[in-house]
Formats: structure tokens, C-alpha cells, sequence
């Protein structure tokens, strides 16, 4: 069973023509043994004193000879026939265990040959993942230049933040005091326009003051001439 289809037919065929010739064999052996008993009654007979009856077992005992060589000549061919067809048998079943061989081994470089197959296959598999994980590391080293870029860019912006902090503290402070500024500018216009009010006032008092000077001066001019 465990040979190939077509030698198994070849063997069941030729298993199945020796059975068959057997049993033709054994029938033709049995039949020649009828025949063998039936010339042994013959010759145990009488001489007949009939010569048609004498003739007619010549016929009979010529006929059953001529039979027997006919069957001793069959019986050689099929003798023939089956060392021929067991001859066959003995190649077949040698060429059945060289096939066996060559089969045990077809099995094993077929095992072989499926783990070569999956090895392979691993091996790809595993070139896909390399150059997977190789193309991933080349992503990976375009991320890290970019945070790197990233950081020298954030650095420059810290600087600038730290930069511009101080500028608007700057900023603020100048504020502060230009508010301060405003402030006093404020207060001077204020104490300015008093003052300038104050002026004012002292002006017209010191005009009132100087018209009443003048006033009492022509009158003290005025005055002595009148005494006299």
C-alpha cells in the first residue's frame, strides 16, 4: 500500500494472472488425471473380438493420447508462462522496494525540501521586517534631526522670549517713569498755570498798586501849591 498507484496495478494484475493460471493448471492436471485413469481402464480390458469395437477404443485411446500430449504441451507452456510471470513478480516486487526507496526518500527530500521552503519563507519574512525596522531607523534619524531643528529653533525663540522680556520690562519701566513724567509735566502745567493766575493777579494788584502811587503822588503835587 505504500507504493505508487500504478505499481500496485501492475502487481494486483500480475498477483491475479498467477492465481488464474493456477487454478487452469490445476484443472488441466486433474482432467489429465481423468484422462490417464480412463487409458489405464482401457488397456485393463479385455481384447475385444469385435474389430468395430476394437477400432473405435483405438480411436478413443489415439484421441485421449493425442489430448494428453496436447495437455503435457500446455501444461510445459503454462510452466513456462508462470516462471516467466513469477520471474515478473520477483522484478516487480524488487522494482516495488526500489520504488519504496526512492519514494522513502522523494518523502524525505520533500521534508526537506518544506523546511528549506519555510526557511525561506522566514528568511523573506524577515528581510521584510529589516527593511521595515531599516526604514523606520532612516525615518527615526529625519525625526530626531527635526526635534533637533525643533530645539535650536525653540532655543532661538527662548532667547528671543527672554529678549523681548527684558525689553518690555525695559518697556514697562520706561513707561513707569514716562507716566511719572506725564505726571510731574502734569503738576508743573498745574503749579505753572496757578502761578501764572498768581502772576496775573500780582500784576493787576501791582498796577492798581502803582495807579494809586500815582494818583497819590500828583495828589501830594497837587497838595503843597494849595497850602501856600
Amino acid at each position: 500500500m505504500t507504493l505508487e498507484e500504478s505499481v500496485q496495478h501492475v502487481v494486483m494484475t500480475a498477483i491475479q494472472e498467477v492465481a488464474a493460471l493456477q487454478e487452469e493448471r490445476n484443472s488441466l492436471l486433474a482432467e489429465n488425471e481423468v484422462q490417464n485413469e480412463r487409458i489405464n481402464q482401457l488397456d485393463s480390458f479385455e481384447e475385444p473380438t469385435n474389430m468395430a469395437a476394437k477400432k473405435y477404443l483405438q480411436t478413443q485411446l489415439e484421441q485421449l493420447q493425442e489430448e494428453n500430449y496436447r495437455l503435457e504441451a500446455a501444461k510445459d507452456d503454462y510452466r513456462v508462462h508462470c516462471e516467466e510471470l513469477e520471474k515478473q513478480l520477483i522484478e516487480t516486487q524488487n522494482r516495488s522496494v526500489e520504488l519504496a526507496s526512492l519514494a522513502e526518500e522523494s518523502r524525505a527530500l520533500k521534508d526537506e525540501m518544506d523546511v528549506l521552503r519555510a526557511t525561506a519563507d522566514k528568511a523573506t519574512k524577515l528581510e521584510s521586517a529589516v527593511e521595515t525596522y531599516r526604514k523606520k531607523l532612516e525615518d527615526l534619524n529625519d525625526l530626531r534631526k527635526q526635534v533637533k531643528s525643533l530645539e535650536d529653533t525653540n532655543l532661538m525663540y527662548m532667547h528671543n522670549t527672554v529678549s523681548l522680556e527684558e525689553d518690555l520690562k525695559k518697556a514697562n519701566a520706561a513707561r513707569n517713569q514716562l507716566e511719572t513724567y506725564k505726571r510731574q509735566v502734569q503738576d508743573l502745567h498745574t503749579k505753572l498755570s496757578m502761578e501764572s493766575k498768581r502772576a496775573d493777579t500780582l500784576a493787576f494788584e501791582l498796577t492798581k498798586l502803582r495807579e494809586k502811587q500815582d494818583a497819590l503822588v500828583k495828589e501830594k503835587e497837587v497838595t503843597p501849591n494849595n497850602v501856600v
